[in-house]
């Protein structure tokens, strides 16, 4: 998804858009993990061996290696945000890795095959994270083909990546026939661990690998494309599998020493434990299964003549409806706070721990100017590759009917639009009505704290790629959405038989915003005439032409002219309400007849011919060129592609100085968390 938005203070309009192998290496046949594990035991050894980038025989016989990385699907080289599969030989080539521990240091080493036919590029890198404390700090550790190495730690699950300096960290790659190793030492004192803690405990970590030899990306855990994703990490186990496991069994049932189902059910699990002679992929996934069996039975047998648990997981992280209830304590209240002119918006889950269905009603008590303002919905799950996560928000039926299967939960988001309501504490209650006997009625404190400050007065402009009808809007109006993006045949539309040039299209796009409540001088329109596949048109005569040939500019010009009249007489918009974008993501010489760039250059020359006035748009996404610096000179809305311009130090400069109006876009994905969005201003702050 590209996110595009823009802060406007007060009632002011300004321009938006921030657009939002067959190498079966032989040599690692020592202790193979399970397939598709994301558990990896740490190994003991007495001494930490040299690092120098050569693969010792103690280690290659001693090593428990990691399932092979899962390869990420590449970016499309032409249309960024756009994923390819994965080449085979890449999946055939993919790397392991291990860690030692000698007590005092992290040992790390990496396998990396490659094909013969692609070997390492200088900036081909393995990473390697770690999060001894769950939702405390991570530790990153990037090493490359050329020698370099790079330090990041990162404060929490939502923070940026800080440089820290490696404290006695050693690194080394070298690079061989067919594969490269590359060796990590890390003190545990640099990363904050005083001494290795008990066998049966873990740490979250990862394994990454980036360059050409592998296809762009790949990772030991999934993750997607953003690899700080602690929460989708796999776990590096102090001990071995049967220690975890162990210890996780004996501590669930030592919380619940009144419960003898549970100590009875720990024990049968404790003798399956030890039956296990050497853990295999399914030994794992099934020991998982039998825990989270035994923690849900745990808060079953816990709340004994419940039938519903009230309790508030993360809603950003990974889980589906058989999540497993993790708190030991209900929820009595849902509490939430948010300025005037906004949407109060919280979360919460309702666990069924019968083995029947159930089916209630939500229903709000409470003062009746908020009665009429709040709403509850459901998360909708999905599922990607290994991952279940909550992704799209359902209207219940009726809205308030909520249907669960036996033992699952439903993740209920409720929100509330405060605008117009006066600064203060607004007190309720939510009351769960079930349909079918048996269950028992549950309820719910509400609380919301209505501050004084007013979003009315600080707004954002926003837009994607998706908001080309008017039903788009229409769902999407909760959100803010005041700029549509127009496609070529509404804007420059074909003449009927009688001659005329409609534009309903548009207006429909128009009165669907302010249906929403957008006022009409805050509406934006981005005017997407693609050139290179939307620019075919019918002239007067019957015949049909593309930009550059003869007829077209002259009819095409005359439709954006009548275009501009009739949203200046219809609706008082002049040309500061909208902006023509010619092609998306321009890329190549602007002088040579068919690059995106050239379409990008001559269609400005084409908007400026037909009226000075018309506002021309642009997002260049890749940067270092020798034409970097013609884009602010050619363009009146400048939108690059902020990930590739951080790393060019010259573009960066550019866009800061060039006096012009710049916006950025990024691409986000499902795993991208709430933090990253809210940073979004801070980093266009701190980039000037």
């Amino acid at each position: 998804m590209k996110v595009h938005a823009t802060i406007r203070k007060g009632r002011e309009a300004v321009w938006p858009f921030l657009l939002i192998f067959a190498f079966a290496l032989n040599f690692l046949t020592a202790a193979e993990s399970p397939d598709n594990s994301t558990l990896l035991p740490i190994r003991r050894i007495a001494q930490i061996p040299a690092v120098d980038g050569v693969l010792e025989d103690s280690i290659r016989q001693t090593a428990v290696w990691s399932s092979p990385f899962l390869i990420l699907s590449r970016e499309n080289a032409e249309i960024n945000g756009q994923w390819e599969k994965a080449d085979e030989k890449f999946v055939k080539a993919a790397a392991k890795a291990a860690v030692f521990t000698d007590g005092k240091s992290l040992y790390i080493v990496y396998v990396a095959p490659f094909p013969a036919d692609t070997p390492p590029g200088k900036g081909d890198a393995v990473e390697f994270f770690l999060q001894p404390e769950a939702g405390g700090k991570t530790w990153q550790v990037i090493a490359d083909v050329s020698g370099n190495t790079h330090y990041f730690v990162y404060e929490d699950e939502n923070a940026e990546n800080v440089e820290w300096s490696g404290h006695n960290v050693q690194t080394a790659v070298k690079v061989n026939k067919d594969h490269f190793v590359a060796e990590m030492t890390i003190p545990l004192s640099s990363v904050g661990i005083g001494a290795l803690p008990e066998n049966g405990t873990a740490w979250r970590g990862n394994f990454c690998r980036t360059g050409v030899s592998c296809g762009g990306k790949s990772t030991w855990s999934p993750t997607g494309q953003r690899f700080f994703t602690p929460g989708l990490f796999g776990l590096l186990l102090n001990g071995n599998e049967k220690e975890y496991f162990g210890k996780e069994i004996r501590e669930t049932a030592a919380k619940y020493p009144d419960l003898p189902e549970i100590q009875t059910r720990a024990e049968e699990l404790l003798e399956n434990l030890a039956e296990i002679k050497k853990f295999s992929g399914s030994d794992a996934e099934k020991q998982m299964q039998e825990l989270a069996h035994l923690q849900r039975l745990a808060v079953k047998e816990q709340n004994e003549g419940k039938t519903t648990f009230l309790w508030q997981p993360d809603p950003w992280s990974d889980f589906g409806p058989d999540l497993t209830v993790t708190a030991e304590k209900e929820i009595r209240k849902i509490a939430l706070r948010a300025p005037r002119g906004a949407r109060a918006i919280g979360s919460f889950a309702v666990s069924n721990l019968t083995d029947r269905y159930n089916m209630f009603t939500i229903k709000f008590r409470g003062r009746k100017d908020i009665m009429s303002r709040i709403r509850f919905r459901e998360g909708g799950f999905v599922q990607d590759r290994k991952r279940t996560f909550p992704d799209a928000i359902f209207d219940l039926p009726l809205g308030e009917v909520v249907r669960q299967a036996p033992e699952s939960s439903s993740l209920i988001w409720v929100d509330l639009d405060t605008t117009g309501l006066t600064p203060g504490l607004y007190k309720g209650t939510i009351d769960f009505i079930p349909a079918y006997p048996g269950f028992k009625k549950r309820m719910l404190a509400f609380e919301l704290q209505v501050s004084e400050v007013d979003m009315a007065e600080v707004s954002i402009t926003l837009w994607t790629y998706q908001l080309r009808h008017a039903r788009s809007l229409e769902l999407l109006r909760d959100y803010g959405f005041n700029t549509s993006c127009l496609v070529a045949k509404w804007f420059a539309p074909d003449p009927d038989e009688n001659g005329n040039y409609d534009f309903s299209a548009v207006d429909r796009e128009i009165e669907a915003l302010e249906r929403n409540g957008i006022p009409r001088k805050e509406i934006r329109l981005l005017a997407y005439m693609f050139l290179p596949f939307w620019s075919k048109i019918r002239l007067p005569d019957g015949r049909s032409v593309t930009f550059g040939e003869p007829g077209w500019k002259e009819e095409y010009g005359k439709r954006l002219l009548l275009f501009r009249d009739h949203l200046k007489e219809k609706y008082g918009m002049d040309t500061s309400s909208y902006c023509f974008s010619l092609t998306d993501e321009p890329q190549g010489d602007p002088n040579t007849p068919g690059t995106r760039a050239w379409y990008a250059f001559e269609g400005a020359k084409f908007i400026k011919s037909v009226d000075p006035n018309f506002l021309t748009y642009t997002n260049p996404c890749r940067f270092g060129l020798e034409t970097d610096a013609l884009y602010p000179k050619s363009f009146d809305v400048l939108v690059p592609y902020l990930p590739r311009m951080k790393q060019c130090d010259s573009a960066m400069k550019l866009y800061e100085n060039c006096g012009k109006k710049v916006y950025t876009y990024t691409i986000a994905e499902k795993t991208t968390r709430p933090g990253f969005y809210r940073r979004m201003a801070w980093t266009h702050m701190h980039h000037g």
